[in-house]
């Protein structure tokens, strides 16, 4: 999971003008992999955001990030439309491992995952914990079967409509809470690889 910050400061330089283009970038992006029927199309548009950013702050001249990102998409697509492969069940562990194979290292990014988040403030903890499906007993005033048939964008939706957000405002929010998360789960994981070698 790259820092968005790089991004945000490519995009403009001043943090609102900033905010506005990266909402304009996500929704082109989202409404790409939906015309191309890719199953989870929030995902997607993340996974590739997070690659521009690892290339922006990996020094790569990107003179037009739009058209770039455009680029990382369609990537982005022919990777995940593969037949048979399997669509991640936690976003969130996903974002920040991608595919590789390691184990070892999922399962402890998984559980650096959950101690960053333990120790955000416990409004922004449960926000997160809902956005990315690993608490849904907010979901409890909906019929079980409304409940288990629901996507993840579709929980997402009615996450923000909960708050009185729109979809992307929530999702704004929710990109300054992985700039926080960023550092902490690489500390971690840093912290017990070190361990590890001991």
């Amino acid at each position: 999971m790259a820092s968005l910050e790089p991004l945000l400061a490519s995009l403009d330089p001043d943090p609102e003008l900033a905010a506005e283009e990266y909402l304009r970038l996500y929704r082109t992006l989202r409404m790409l992999f939906e015309r191309r029927g890719l199953r989870n199309p929030e995902e997607a548009t993340d996974v590739t955001l997070d690659k521009v950013a690892e290339k922006i702050i990996l020094g790569e001249p990107i003179k037009d990030i739009f058209k770039y990102s455009h680029g990382v998409a369609k990537y982005v697509y022919l990777e995940r439309s593969k037949p048979g492969r399997d669509e991640p069940i936690d976003d969130l562990i996903n974002e920040i491992v991608g595919d590789r194979e390691d184990t070892r290292l999922k399962e402890l990014m998984h559980s650096c995952l959950y101690q960053c988040v333990d120790q955000l403030p416990e409004a922004e903890s449960v926000l997160l914990r809902r956005y990315y499906g690993l608490d849904e007993t907010w979901l409890e005033h909906l019929n079980p079967g409304k409940r288990e048939t629901m996507s993840s964008p579709q929980k997402r939706a009615e996450l923000a409509g909960l708050m009185g957000l729109t979809r992307e405002r929530l999702r704004v929010l929710i990109s300054r809470l992985r700039l926080v998360l960023d550092p902490c789960v690489k500390e971690c994981v840093r912290k017990s690889e070190n361990k590890f070698r001991l």
